[in-house]
């Protein structure tokens, strides 16, 4: 939908903000006039203020928060995320079946839209951008844990994404890695340490039980002070883990031979890029953001608050001095 609007200024400190999106390059705030002190730009001290807040908050690493060095998703360029499929000890699956959860993780993660029943991280995320990432990646072998459920349960999951990282990049005389020598490739900023990286095992769904859900977290040993201190750990940034089942599941919660939903991996690769939840976790039934965007209730498209933390969308701002005359704005869908 296309709105136009019509300003007449009539306050001499009169500022307005409209989110611009898709097109041109992001830059910081050049529209405010530059012959006032800074000081009397309303919106400029605002944005010192919010830009402030942010950084405060580490949940947004890569939208704001670059300065901690955390190690989040790229948001621009072409981020890569490994994506792994995960067998639990004790699981028993032949090949015909590892290669169907293979094939279902492809399709969600690197499909096109029409091979999936909505969009697939890769076209949801490059479109949601206006093109500026291209998402790239690749779904390995899978990768049998030395752990079962029940103790993955019991003891966490730092040294599982230990465990997994080692099957898959580093050879031993017993194991021969199948992507030895390819850390690079999924590294795309050049920051010593992997893009992403998705854990998808294929495991009953169940909010009580952590490995039965689907999470984001940081690997611990690696974040600014624990590097230090732990040099020994793998360069593991950001990592999620869901069920292949959010992809294939019914309203039964059965598995669905129809085409797989990747709207959970949607979310959770929001996540990634350093977003929060915008509904209460406490709180499953809080629709904070009106349940109408992908980090609040997992549907629809990325709000423009969000693409402009993850600098997809650029704000322009017009001041006493650009409205005085009227002026006529054309507001893009977001």
């Amino acid at each position: 939908m296309t709105k136009k609007i019509v300003f007449v200024p009539f306050a001499l400190l009169m500022v307005t903000a409209v989110a611009s999106c898709g097109g041109g390059e992001t830059s910081s705030i050049s529209s405010i006039d530059p012959d006032r002190p800074k000081a009397e730009i309303g919106y400029a001290a605002s944005r010192r203020l919010f830009d402030n807040y942010i950084m405060a908050n580490l949940e947004f690493g890569k939208a704001a928060c670059t300065d901690h060095n955390i190690p989040f998703l790229p948001s621009f360029g072409s981020p890569k995320e490994l994506v792994v499929p995960i067998v639990t000890k004790g699981e028993e699956v032949n090949e015909t079946e590892l290669q169907r959860r293979h094939d279902v993780a492809q399709r969600i993660f690197f499909g096109k839209a029409e091979d999936t029943a909505w969009q697939s991280v890769k076209s949801y995320y490059e479109t949601s951008s206006y093109g500026r990432i291209k998402f790239e990646g690749e779904v390995t072998p899978a990768v049998y844990l030395n752990e079962s459920l029940s103790e993955l349960e019991t003891f966490g999951y730092n040294n599982m994404i230990e465990e997994v990282y080692d099957y898959l990049f580093t050879t031993t005389e017993d194991h021969t890695a199948p992507l030895a020598g390819r850390e690079h490739d999924f590294d795309s900023n050049n920051d010593g340490v992997l893009d992403s990286m998705f854990c998808v095992p294929n495991l009953s769904i169940d909010g009580s039980k952590t490995m039965h859900w689907a999470w984001k977290t940081i690997h611990y040993f690696k974040t600014p002070y624990a590097a230090k201190k732990f040099p020994q750990y793998k360069n593991i940034g950001v990592y999620c883990w869901a069920s292949l089942q959010f992809a294939t599941r019914v309203p039964t919660l059965k598995p669905s031979s129809t085409k797989p939903d990747a709207h959970t991996f949607i979310h959770e690769t929001g996540h990634q890029f350093g977003v929060n939840d915008y509904y209460d976790p406490s709180n499953q039934g809080s629709t904070y953001a009106g349940g109408c965007t992908m980090q609040d209730l997992n549907i629809c498209d990325h709000d423009i608050y969000t693409k402009y933390l993850l600098g997809w969308a650029n704000p322009q701002v017009y001041t006493t001095k650009s409205t005085e005359q009227e002026v006529e704005i054309t507001l893009r869908p977001s």
